[in-house]
């Protein structure tokens, strides 16, 4: 049990930093361009700037290719993973804490994302791959 709750754990660390790299590589102009090159885009659609003039894009690669918010998943998963590896009450309120505070997040980033991009991936979901 508990090397199963340390595997899940480091898996979970993984997707969420591997999630917050592609996220702040969206700040990057040249990063961004790799990275629609990279994900084999038709177009270049995915630019959003606000009033204020704050550019937001379509995130791409890794899970995101399946959810909106692959880091608070990871971020679920490392909570998870500890829960299993401790055994305790603690780390249960610790993966329901994350889950109160992040899903609800998830799904609001994921109905922003479709407000401001008409052509945002259908079939990606909030914060589950292929589930929620």
């Amino acid at each position: 049990r508990f090397i199963v709750g340390v595997v899940i754990f480091y898996l979970g660390f993984y997707i969420n930093r591997s999630s917050d790299s592609i996220l702040k590589s969206l700040r990057e102009r040249k990063s961004f361009l790799d990275q629609l090159e990279s994900a084999e885009l038709e177009d270049t659609e995915d630019v959003y700037v606000d009033s204020r003039g704050r550019e937001y894009r379509i995130p791409y690669g890794g899970l995101y290719k399946y959810v909106s918010s692959p880091n608070y998943f990871g971020e679920t998963l490392i909570w998870v993973g500890w829960a299993i590896a401790s055994w305790s009450l603690a780390g249960v309120s610790f993966v329901i804490f994350t889950a109160g505070n992040l899903w609800p997040r998830a799904r609001e980033n994921h109905k922003w994302y479709k407000e401001h991009f008409s052509n945002y991936p259908k079939e990606r979901k909030n914060v589950i791959p292929f589930v929620y």
